[in-house]
C-alpha cells in the first residue's frame, strides 16, 4: 500500500490518526488482510516533508489505523525512506526482495495507479493494481456540478498525475508515459 494523504503533523496536534483520502487505502488493506490471512502487508513511503512532526510519523498514522481495523502489527512491514512514487518502487523492492512466483497487489488511489504501476514495472516487479479512494462513480456519465472547488481539485489531481507521468518518463523512471 502506498501512503499518500496521511498527515503526521495534524495527527500529533489532534491526538488521532489523520489520513485523509488515504484512509480508504487503510480500510482496503484491512479487508484484504481478512480475506488473505497469510498475505504479507507492506506500507510504503513517508511522503509528507512539509508536515513533519517531532513525535508522529506517517508510519504511526498507518499503524494506528491498521490496529484499529484489526490488522496485526506483526504482519506489516514499513518502508519509510521513499518520498516519491519512483522511490516507493525502488526502495520497497530492495526491502522486500519479491520472488517471481509471488503475487503482489499494489493498493493506492485509483487516479495514481497508472504512474505507480509503471514505476514498479520499471523496477522489474510486476504488480496487480488494486484501486482505492475513488473520486467518481463508475458510470460512463459523470454528474454535472457547478461546484467550482471540486472541479479545480479534480483538475489539479489530473495535472499532477499527467505531469508526473511525463516527467517520470523524461527522467527514465518509467518505460512509457502512459499505461
Amino acid at each position: 500500500m502506498l501512503t499518500g494523504d496521511e498527515n503526521a503533523f495534524l495527527s500529533e496536534k489532534r491526538g488521532e490518526p489523520i489520513a485523509g483520502n488515504a484512509a480508504q487505502r487503510h480500510l482496503a488493506i484491512a479487508r484484504l488482510a481478512r480475506h488473505y490471512p497469510q498475505a504479507k502487508i507492506v506500507s510504503v513511503g513517508d511522503p509528507t516533508p512539509f508536515f513533519k512532526s517531532k513525535k508522529t510519523s506517517v508510519k504511526t498514522v498507518v499503524s494506528e489505523n491498521f490496529n484499529a481495523a484489526g490488522v496485526a502489527s506483526e504482519r506489516v512491514t514499513y518502508e519509510t525512506k521513499s518520498r516519491t512514487t519512483h522511490e516507493n518502487a525502488l526502495y520497497t523492492k530492495e526491502l522486500i526482495a519479491p520472488h517471481k512466483d509471488e503475487t503482489w497487489l499494489l493498493v493506492t488511489s485509483a487516479f495514481h495507479l497508472p504512474r505507480a504501476v509503471l514505476c514498479f514495472e520499471k523496477e522489474g516487479w510486476p504488480v496487480i493494481p488494486f484501486p482505492s479512494d475513488y473520486l467518481l462513480p463508475p458510470e460512463a456519465e459523470r454528474p454535472h456540478t457547478l461546484d467550482l472547488a471540486h472541479q479545480i481539485h479534480y483538475l489539479a489531481l489530473a495535472l499532477h498525475e499527467y505531469l508526473g507521468l511525463v516527467s517520470y518518463w523524461a527522467m527514465g523512471w518509467v518505460e512509457r508515459p502512459w499505461r
